[in-house]
């Protein structure tokens, strides 16, 4: 891991229980969801996926 990485921010629920909700469906909240298309070698196990969070 990069020494320069900031840590993530701790969840806020104060927030959280202020905020307007709305309930939807799975199907809904997941219609532009697009799987991820791994390369071959990652499937296999040959090659390692590092995901780090945007700055």
């Amino acid at each position: 891991m990069s020494a320069n990485l900031k840590p993530i921010k701790r969840l806020d629920m104060e927030k959280l229980k202020s905020r307007i909700t709305k309930v939807i469906s799975t199907e809904e909240a997941l219609k532009d969801v697009e799987p991820m298309e791994w390369p071959e070698e990652v499937l296999s196990g040959k090659t390692k996926v590092i995901i780090t969070r945007r700055k």
